[in-house]
């Protein structure tokens, strides 16, 4: 729960619905305010009636539809509130025959530092870095591309006030799998979208979106893990340490009977783990990683079952 909430993705541009859903639990009514981020390097005044002004009444949950605001536009977000709420992002793509959709919750403050355990270049995955900056300032961001044997590659962008810019990785981090780590000069949001054409469990076309982790930790956790049927889910470890880190993956079955793996990950690499190695076919498990040093962690999972196809990379939740 927050009184303010930030998104570097929107989007109202043909083929894309981006949504806002909040939710206000407290006893009274909250008054929202959002100011939309747009690459012009200006806030743009909302066309809407409502002036970007919303009422979220006492106890209930409301969805906003930007696109009544700010029509055919590409757009970060900054959002305040009278008293504290939780606000999510879905977002759904629909153009020729790429389907993609996503709901991302925002982040209750920018910052300095994000990190990426995900990403990827490889033949059929398109990504780019929507990066927003809510301030006056430029901010300078260096952008380093961590690969799965140690090279890193950086990169170098700017982000002008009251601004949105994207930044396209597949010309920058060529090798495929990859970690991202962004260091700004000013505080920054930032989010990773990716569109994907893979064979994985047959042809399954889509995008998703996913908002950075600000902080590297010991500890992280994920409830959701499937190896049934029509699903490929795997593990993206980063380290951005110059030390490597003993990692230890704990698997939580409906049995009760967790399976433990070990990994060795390098300094400033990525890693991969493929759960269905890791666990067998038709499991459904929880997951504890623990490491030794901060790392960063995100999940994978792709399906396609009865005719339904997509994916999607979250971030896990973490913990000192």
């Amino acid at each position: 729960m927050s009184t303010s909430w930030y998104f570097a993705e929107g989007n109202t541009t043909f083929g894309w619905d981006t949504l806002l859903t909040v939710m206000n639990p407290a006893a009274q009514p909250v008054t929202i305010k959002i100011s939309y981020l747009l690459g012009s390097r200006t806030i743009l005044l909302p066309l809407g009636a409502n002036n970007g002004i919303y009422t979220i009444p006492a106890r209930s949950r409301s969805t906003i539809v930007p696109g009544n605001d700010i029509p055919n536009q590409q757009f970060g977000m900054s959002i305040s509130a009278s008293g504290p709420v939780m606000i999510e992002r879905p977002e759904y793509l629909v153009m020729s025959n790429l389907r993609g959709g996503n709901s991302v919750v925002g982040a209750t403050s920018p910052q300095t530092t994000w990190y990426f355990a995900g990403g990827n270049t490889n033949p059929g995955f398109n990504e780019r870095l929507i990066l927003a900056n809510p301030g006056v300032g430029l901010a300078n961001v260096q952008i380093r591309y961590l690969s799965v044997n140690g090279q890193v590659v950086s990169q170098k962008v700017s982000v002008p006030g009251l601004s949105r810019i994207e930044v396209n990785v597949n010309s920058v981090a060529k090798w495929g799998f990859h970690s991202t780590v962004l260091t700004a000069s000013l505080p920054i949001v930032a989010e990773r979208q990716d569109f994907f054409s893979t064979n994985l469990n047959g042809t399954i076309l889509g995008s998703s979106t996913t908002m950075g982790s600000s902080t590297a930790l010991t500890s992280w956790y994920l409830a959701q893990g499937d190896t049934t049927s029509g699903y490929t889910e795997y593990l993206a470890l980063a380290n951005p340490n110059n030390v490597q880190a003993q990692v230890q993956v704990v698997y939580y079955l409906p049995s009760g009977a967790p399976i433990v793996k070990t990994y060795t990950l390098a300094a400033n690499s990525r890693l991969t783990v493929n759960m269905l190695s890791d666990v067998g076919t038709n499991k459904t498990v929880g997951t504890a990683i623990y490491a030794t040093v901060p790392i960063v962690t995100e999940q994978d999972l792709f399906f396609n079952i009865s005719g339904a196809s997509g994916g999607y990379a979250s971030t896990s939740f973490g913990e000192r």
